[in-house]
């Protein structure tokens, strides 16, 4: 589900705005959550966890 279109995203490979935002789930494990950043150009950026784990993906660095 999107959330949002116009998010900011803060990593270490920098800042990001105009960030596309998903919630997203697996019917296999129903009770994890997580919420989903997207940068134009970039692709993903950020993966956290908001229920059923404690995960953060972060992205670190890219090349264009």
């Amino acid at each position: 589900r999107v959330l949002s279109i116009d998010d900011e995203a803060e990593v270490p490979a920098g800042h990001f705005d105009d960030v596309l935002t998903t919630k997203d789930w697996n019917p296999l494990e129903p009770r994890v959550l997580e919420f989903k950043f997207y940068a134009r150009g970039v692709g993903p950026v950020l993966a956290v966890s908001v229920s059923g784990g404690a995960d953060r993906e972060e992205l670190v660095a890219f090349r264009r």
